[in-house]
């Protein structure tokens, strides 16, 4: 249940930061790497934004 909800508000936070443009950081291979907008990747289900 609560990694549902955690997940559930990364992927709202990775479509908010998409929908405005804004790139993300992540960590990768041992290295911090930035991620532009364009290049997000996320689950846009229109189900679980209506049910959350």
């Amino acid at each position: 249940m609560i990694d549902n909800a955690l997940k559930e508000a990364v992927r709202k936070a990775l479509l908010h930061h998409k929908r405005n443009g804004n790139s993300v950081v992540t960590w990768q291979d041992g290295k911090v790497v930035w991620i532009s907008a364009d290049q997000i990747q996320v689950d846009t289900d229109t189900d679980q934004e209506a049910n959350g």
